[in-house]
């Protein structure tokens, strides 16, 4: 069961590219709908294992190394923390127009995909997830007081720094005054990365509170 996560990922993202082929929108953004509400207690699931962007994302990932493509530094310009309110305006803002004006929607979701994979081939991961994409600005808030989450368990952290560096959204640090690794769950993505190379096996998804 070690690659169940990729396993449900293709699952999803198959689901998603047939929804989009018989323009079932309205029922992925449904389904978006559901996970947002439920990250409130379960964390940012959607983003982990749903998430049609994060996947196309993983796949540029490993491009990149095969190709071993460098990546570029985050612009500046793109780096304000709300950026993703403004993206998921200007989203909702050209579903509106394309419904009432086109009659007919524009596929904005299959066009966000194919820009997620362009940034992660070039950028860190977390520049889009937590900059451009405009699923980050819900998540986000409703995944800031999750009651389960991926948590580092007291006194079993060494500080070796291995979880925070394979982080794709950047949601972990390591306190350099404690050396004990602490994870952001507005941002964490509720993936198995840290799990899997934390040496002492410490990190682990649980009630938090």
């Amino acid at each position: 069961m070690r690659h169940w996560g990729n396993w449900v990922r293709g699952f999803m993202f198959a689901l998603f590219v047939v929804l989009m082929i018989n323009q079932k929108v309205q029922l992925w953004l449904g389904l978006f709908l559901f996970t947002l509400i439920l990250a409130r207690w379960l964390g940012r699931l959607y983003c982990g294992y749903i998430c049609p962007l994060n996947t196309s994302m993983l796949v540029a990932e490993k491009i990149k190394k095969i190709l071993k493509i460098g990546e570029l530094k985050q612009p500046k310009l793109l780096s304000y923390k709300h950026l993703s309110w403004i993206t998921l305006t200007i989203m909702i803002g050209f579903m509106i127009f394309g419904q009432v004006v086109l009659k007919k929607q524009p596929p904005i979701l299959p066009i966000l995909t194919v820009l997620a994979f362009l940034v992660a081939l070039f950028y860190h991961p977390s520049f889009f997830h937590n900059h451009l994409c405009p699923y980050n600005a819900p998540l986000k808030m409703f995944g800031s007081k999750a009651i389960f989450s991926k948590h580092v368990t007291d006194g079993g952290c060494i500080g070796c720094t291995k979880c925070e560096k394979v982080c794709p959204s950047l949601a972990i640090k390591v306190d350099k005054g404690s050396r004990k690794a602490l994870i952001d769950r507005s941002l964490c993505h509720q993936c198995q990365e840290c799990t899997k190379v934390c040496p002492t096996h410490t990190i682990s998804y649980q009630k938090v509170r």
